[in-house]
């Protein structure tokens, strides 16, 4: 929707600063966001998962909720990366690590819980999102395996590709992540 809006608003090109991944050269680029609209699949919300006599209703993420969870993670990710480098002995380095994988497993449980729309039991349907939260983290691990695969590729189909680049100055073609970075993303084309 995003990306319609910005082509509605600024027309379809959009300039992208990219740096070079073999020279590091910086260089800008025009993308047609049309050929990124046409790439984008549309997740298919309908399809449930069946566990037992249980179905799961799955839901689109708010674009907050997105960007939060993905900032919590990022976060974490960074943490993670900067442990082992850390000046600290090294059982509070595995100490430190042990408390990171709990944060990003109870990301994890939050950012399916907030995929999903509801549960459907044999006697209710339960919407509230602290008790799919506790049935997240209470059911067997092949049941969460189920719903976390599905949940991450109903994301996955709904998440930007990497676009092709190549490189002005070495002619290397390297791939560029595109973000709908609100900052610049609604900036007027140059």
């Amino acid at each position: 929707i995003l990306i319609g809006i910005r082509i509605a608003s600024y027309g379809h090109n959009m300039e992208v600063s990219t740096t070079c991944t073999n020279c590091e050269n910086e260089d800008d680029f025009e993308l047609d966001l049309r050929t990124v609209l046409d790439q984008m699949q549309v997740p298919n919300y309908k399809q449930q998962v069946s566990i037992g006599d249980l179905e799961i209703v799955f839901r689109p993420m708010t674009y907050q909720e997105q960007n939060a969870s993905n900032m919590q993670q990022f976060e974490q990710q960074r943490l993670i990366r900067m442990i082992p480098g850390a000046d600290i002995p090294e059982e509070e380095k595995i100490q430190r690590m042990a408390e990171v994988m709990r944060s990003i497993t109870e990301l994890t449980v939050k950012a399916i819980t907030m995929s999903i729309a509801m549960i459907r039991t044999p006697n209710a349907i339960v919407t509230d999102q602290d008790h799919i939260e506790e049935f997240l983290n209470n059911c067997d691990r092949t049941a969460f395996a189920v719903i976390r695969d599905h949940a991450i590729s109903l994301r996955q189909n709904s998440e930007l590709r990497p676009v092709q680049l190549k490189c002005t100055a070495c002619d290397t073609v390297y791939e560029q992540q595109l973000t709908l970075d609100m900052a610049n993303f609604f900036a007027p084309a140059s």
